[in-house]
């Protein structure tokens, strides 16, 4: 089981690669969909946490906030079960926090990740 939240990051930062999200259940605006960050300068966002190059890099709200009046854009990925998203590691992405009564929702999460 896995937080339907985890923060604004990239999977991989030195490296470009993949991974395969299968929705085990609907996913929609309320209950924490996935979502990336589209259309955003990667040069202003400053790194708030880092574990070495092959751990998730973390980035501060406040940039991603400064990014979006920017013009960036958030695309939430709304699906139902047995959905597969597939997207590129390298990119901002994040599980998005649900509503209530969903806001602390944990969902088993299924990822495939390639090299």
């Amino acid at each position: 089981t896995a937080s339907s939240a985890g923060g604004w990051h990239k999977d991989k930062t030195h490296a470009p690669g993949f991974k395969a999200l299968l929705y085990v259940e609907d996913v929609r605006g309320d209950n924490g969909p996935f979502s990336m960050l589209l259309n955003y300068n990667n040069t202003r966002l400053r790194r708030c946490s880092t574990m070495g190059n092959a751990a998730p890099q973390f980035y501060a709200e406040a940039d991603i906030g400064e990014e979006l009046e920017r013009g960036a854009n958030i695309v939430e990925f709304h699906a139902p079960k047995g959905s597969v998203v597939l997207f590129e590691t390298s990119s901002i992405h994040r599980g998005q926090v649900g509503s209530p009564p969903h806001a602390s929702l944990e969902r088993p999460l299924f990822a495939l990740q390639g090299p």
